[in-house]
């Protein structure tokens, strides 16, 4: 069940890293977005409105958090 888990993150890492190539981003804001990817699924991440913010450089952590709070998982 671990090894399913690791491979399970390292897909979503890997979406992370692929759908926002060179955002600068702290390690603990890519780990949520890891962990977010990993629950929503990549196809909805890479269609969000949370990935538009991020990409048109958005970093206010109220914008982000309500963009997150969107989702309910």
């Amino acid at each position: 069940a671990e090894a399913f888990m690791r491979n399970d993150l390292k897909l979503a890492e890997n979406a992370v890293k692929r759908l926002l190539p060179s955002a600068a981003l702290a390690a603990h804001q890519f780990d949520a977005l890891v962990l977010f990817t990993h629950n929503c699924g990549a196809g909805a991440f890479g269609s969000s409105s949370l990935l538009i913010y991020i990409r048109r450089g958005g970093r206010e952590p109220d914008q982000i958090r309500d963009l997150f709070l969107r989702w309910h998982m």
